[in-house]
């Protein structure tokens, strides 16, 4: 989870849902989400056309890269990911990443609600 001060929402990306292994299904997500801090409403980020997608990881590290008025960029690293071995629904293989991810928000105006 990270602040981002340009659009004043904190953004999480990935993580664990535990209660999904019980579909033998890996625990980690691919999702990033917003949280508009002056709105107080939960957004779900859409990936751009052809854009690199988390693959199921958690326990990585973000940061966020800004000039605090109108640059903002977050960089997402490691952590571990699952992979659903394709000829075995039902074995799930984990291992550690190296992938960097660069996310790019576009910047809200200011005042404007999503709500009318």
């Amino acid at each position: 989870m990270s602040y981002l001060p340009v659009n004043s929402a904190i953004i999480i990306a990935g993580g664990r849902n535990d209660s999904l292994c019980k579909d033998n299904v890996t625990p980690l997500l691919n999702d990033i989400h917003l949280f508009l801090l002056d709105q107080k409403v939960w957004i779900k980020v859409k990936y751009s056309f052809n854009s690199d997608q988390l693959q199921n990881v958690g326990n990585q590290t973000m940061g966020v890269i800004t000039d605090g008025s109108q640059f903002e960029k977050i960089i997402i690293f490691g952590g571990i990911q699952n992979d659903v071995n394709g000829s075995d629904a039902g074995q799930v293989l984990s291992y550690l990443s190296n992938k960097c991810y660069l996310v790019s928000v576009q910047q809200r105006s200011t005042g404007k609600s999503l709500f009318k």
